[in-house]
């Protein structure tokens, strides 16, 4: 029984992502603020990710999505803050 405010829906998808200069997290990973991350699931309150790098609750992402996917002209750019973040053995972390 699903009881989420708004219902996920299962994706596959590859996200162009970074973290955002202006959130002043003081947060950085070695390789610099792009990466790109694996979408899992999106509802309307929310996006799940799968990435390599762990990021901590409260940083401010800058996504990169797609448009073709969602039979859309141009790209969505959206800004998320991750809420949780857990490690999954052999996936990287599930992120939302």
């Amino acid at each position: 029984m699903e009881t989420r405010i708004t219902p996920r829906l299962n994706i596959s998808l590859k996200i162009e992502t970074k973290i955002s200069a202006e959130s002043g997290q003081g947060f950085a990973l070695a390789g610099g603020s792009s990466f790109t991350v694996e979408a899992v699931d999106i509802s309307e309150l929310g996006i799940g990710i799968i990435s390599k790098y762990f990021l901590p609750k409260g940083v401010v992402l800058e996504l990169n999505i797609s448009a073709e996917p969602f039979g859309l002209s141009e790209a969505i750019n959206i800004r998320g803050e991750v809420r949780y973040c857990r490690f999954l053995k052999d996936l990287g972390y599930r992120c939302g």
